[in-house]
């Protein structure tokens, strides 16, 4: 999640002219996942390693956006409520994949299955809730 919403905040850091701290970002970006690799490798687990790759990114990336927000003058307030709105929408997702792992332990198909019904089920419950979002993604403005 961090990293579809940080993505397209980094470009902030180029146009404030603050590449140095972009540069810092995309360092840290590097060792914490060269560390996640070589922690699990040495250890031999990859469990491990996938736990540490996705909280280093949660960590960096969800850094990396309230940082950009903070230099582009967004007050966090609004990052937490843009997070808790969405959030919040997700839950339904969350809990239909929840069950399908509690039900169907390693079963690659159904997890499959309950992901596409997950993502077309956020979308359907977006497109109910935030009418003028959708509508807006449907228009296209005059060139």
């Amino acid at each position: 999640l961090f990293l579809f919403v940080a993505s397209p905040l980094s470009a902030l850091f180029i146009g404030l002219e603050r590449q140095g701290l972009a540069l810092i970002v995309h360092l840290s970006i590097f060792l914490t996942r060269f560390f996640a690799l070589i922690v699990g490798g040495l250890l031999n687990n990859i469990d491990l390693t996938l736990w540490l790759w996705t909280g280093t990114g949660i960590l960096v990336y969800g850094g990396m956006a309230f940082w950009a927000l903070n230099l582009a003058g967004a007050p966090y307030s609004f990052a937490f409520h843009i997070l808790f709105r969405y959030g919040q929408y997700s839950i339904p997702s969350f809990l239909l994949l929840l069950l399908s792992k509690v039900f169907f332990p390693g079963a690659l198909c159904v997890a499959l299955i309950v992901s596409v019904t997950s993502l077309i089920l956020y979308g359907i419950i977006i497109m109910t809730k935030e009418g003028k979002l959708f509508s807006s993604l449907l228009t296209f403005p005059d060139t």
